[in-house]
Parts: structure tokens; sequence; C-alpha cells
């Protein structure tokens, strides 16, 4: 059976009949990414599925509702939805933070490392000048999703097992 890698299942037990590890990772992830349809739980890999059926129907590139790092994310094993599903805050957040640690560095490598420049970049200067660039393309990207997601109108990610699949 498989379980996170932090959680050691000592036992079994049955939730909705179907085994789970006894560990409160496997279990926050289970209430987190699973909700009831017609009596059985919908994996977070079907639910992602759907999100990514609704998002190709739309016409959207896939690379835009599907980012690479999301992709990434996903053959780490992690569970995120895609950017479309996420919260406002969530979203900025996350390439905020990305898009911040990469500039960040770049701007310290270009213009703090090197001795002849004519105004040598401070690690703090470089950290606040990552902060705000980060925080405004976080802003703009999950304002772009979030004007995406009411465009094509969307449901909530937690919606997305109430609604039947359409036939193909």
């Amino acid at each position: 059976m498989p379980y996170h890698r932090a959680c050691v299942p000592l036992r079994q037990v049955q939730v909705h009949a179907m085994e789970m590890p006894v560990c409160p990772l496997a279990f926050l992830a289970y209430s987190i990414h699973s909700a009831t349809i017609y009596g059985e739980t919908m994996s977070f890999e079907q639910r992602k599925a759907r999100a990514l059926e609704l998002l190709s129907r739309t016409g959207m590139a896939r690379s835009h509702y599907a980012p690479p790092l999301v992709r990434l994310l996903w053959k780490a094993g992690v569970q995120v939805p895609p950017p479309h599903f996420q919260s406002f805050l969530r979203n900025t957040l996350g390439a905020g933070f990305w898009f911040g640690t990469f500039w960040g560095l770049f701007m310290w490598i270009f213009f703090g490392l090197w001795n002849d420049a004519a105004t040598p970049l401070s690690p703090f200067a470089a950290l606040i000048g990552a902060c705000v660039a980060g925080g405004l393309f976080g802003i703009a990207m999950a304002s772009s999703y979030a004007r995406e997601r009411r465009k094509h109108q969307l449901p909530a990610w937690t919606a997305l097992d109430e609604q039947k699949a359409s036939p193909a």
C-alpha cells in the first residue's frame, strides 16, 4: 500500500471502506484532496484529471494551465491543484516566491559580486528588491489566473467532484 515516506504505518484503519495508514500526514492529505462522489471517494488524481479536462476545453495552452513548475511538482508526488483552481493568496505566494528567489539571485550575482560595478548591490538591497519584484509578479500572476477562472466559469477545486464528467 502506498503511503507518505514520512509516515511509518504501524497499523491500518478502515476509512470509508478503504484502508489508510495511521499517520497524521496521510489523514491530512486524505481530508484535503478527497471528496465523496456517488458514495466513493474521489482521489487527487481523479480531481486533477477532471480539472485538466475542463482547462483543456477552454482553449488555453497546456503550458499555461499546467505550468512546468506545477508539472515538476506533480512528478515529485506533491499534490498541488492547477493554478486556476488555487486561491489568490496561494497563487500570489507560490509565483512570487519562485520569481523573487531567482530574481534576487540574479541581481546579487550580476550587480553585487562584480567589483567593477559603479554601485555595488548589498545582499540586503538584493533581498528587498527580490521581495518587491516577487510580490508584484505574484500579484500579477494570481490576478491573471483569477480573471481566467471567472472568464471560463471554472468551478472551485472542492466542487469538481460534484460535477458529472461530460462524455468526450
